[in-house]
């Protein structure tokens, strides 16, 4: 039956899923972050070693783009993860859930810093590839 102890059973679910959902996110991220850099990593290395080419200045940092956006990448979603410094009296619940939401705010502004971050590598990552893979000798 759904009365109102199930939607206060619900809104708890919510609440206590809230920073735990953000930290799976940003765990999920990392390993999208990893796979980026193992194609990137293996693209890079194998296209500029057998390319019997140099790159001309441009190319050069488009290939060297991604290992910065890749690196600050994994740095955001790794701080996504680390806890946020909350202070509250456990004996006064309005504290409690005013912590709970600065803490859940602040989650979720790194997650969107490294989803950002995320995205912006990802395109570096093709754009490299792309670049590498159709520019002429110089």
């Amino acid at each position: 039956m759904v009365d109102d102890q199930y939607w206060l059973a619900r809104g708890r679910q919510l609440v206590d899923a809230t920073i735990a959902g953000r930290d799976a996110a940003a765990r999920q991220l990392i390993t999208t972050i990893s796979w980026f850099w193992t194609v990137y990593t293996t693209a890079a290395f194998v296209g500029t070693a057998i390319a019997d080419r140099s790159f001309d200045l441009v190319v050069a940092l488009l290939l060297a783009a991604p290992a910065v956006l890749l690196a600050a990448a994994y740095f955001a979603a790794t701080w996504a993860l680390m806890p946020v410094e909350v202070s509250f009296d456990p004996r006064v619940p309005i504290e409690i859930e005013e912590a709970n939401s600065v803490a859940a705010a602040v989650k979720r502004r790194r997650l969107r810093t490294a989803w950002v971050l995320s995205a912006l590598a990802a395109a570096a990552v093709i754009i490299a590839i792309v670049a590498a893979a159709t520019t002429d000798s110089a």
